[in-house]
């Protein structure tokens, strides 16, 4: 583990912001190699299929990347990472490979004004965070860029900075247990979390964004397509310390 990667700076912002910015995080190789694969998939189904992701790749890239690797021991303590193959059962959803392509032109036609008119940033309450009702099933949202991601209507994730310790936040998830998706994310009593900003990423950056942070998908209005990989991380004793996890959403960080 190397202890330079992340600065104070970067553990304070985690802790205070909820995520941090990794730059040039993931090796070249792996970025080329993972394109490849979607791209092959679009050539060949028309579509993208995250089981036909290889295991082997999501391997090399989480555990072999040594930028990463040492900031998530930073975060979670040496030693609390395990290997992506003994993280998760092979049923579970750990894994996500959402392509974003660009929005459709406007009715065709060229608009000089088309990227403001149909590009809107998230509002308030367009936040989600993942798996609700287990309220948190894993520790830290690792997002992956495969592209460039380095300016508003990109498709970027959008966070909502200091939120994943909002009592408002952790009152509404606890009011959401044992309902659906849907409710979560469509009720009309869905607290205002303020104003999202853009995480602006270039090929081979990561993001770490804590897993109670708010988020949102945006809209794609650039010409290239989206490319991103998500893993989503738990400490190795999470059983174990699940319940004080819950309580009070650093408990298992180390920063």
């Amino acid at each position: 583990v190397d202890e330079t990667v992340l600065s104070e700076e970067d553990k304070e912002h985690f802790k205070t912001q909820g995520y941090v910015i990794l730059k040039n995080a993931i090796p070249t190789k792996y970025v080329n190699a993972a394109r490849k694969n979607v791209n092959w998939q679009i050539g060949n189904d028309g579509n993208v299929d995250v089981k036909k992701f290889p295991v082997p790749l999501r391997c090399n890239i989480f555990n072999h990347s040594p930028i990463l690797w040492s900031a998530l021991n930073i975060l979670l303590g040496p030693g609390n990472v395990p290997l992506w193959q003994d993280m998760w059962d092979k049923d579970a959803v750990g894994f996500q490979l959402p392509i974003r392509f660009p929005n459709p032109p406007y009715n065709g036609e060229f608009r000089p004004d088309a990227y403001q008119r149909l590009y809107q940033r998230p509002g308030p309450r367009s936040w989600h965070v993942d798996n609700p009702k287990e309220k948190c099933p894993f520790n830290i949202l690792v997002g992956v860029a495969l592209s460039d991601q380095l300016e508003d209507g990109s498709g970027c994730t959008y966070v909502y900075p200091g939120k994943h310790t909002s009592e408002e936040l952790k009152e509404y998830k606890e009011k959401c247990i044992g309902t659906d998706r849907e409710f979560f994310e469509n009720s009309e009593n869905k607290p205002d979390m303020g104003e999202a900003v853009p995480v602006l990423l270039g090929m081979g950056d990561v993001v770490l964004a804590h897993a109670s942070l708010p988020h949102s998908a945006s809209a794609n209005v650039s010409g290239d397509v989206r490319y991103q990989i998500f893993f989503r991380v738990k400490h190795a004793k999470f059983g174990e310390v699940k319940k004080d996890w819950m309580e009070d959403p650093m408990k298992c960080f180390v920063v």
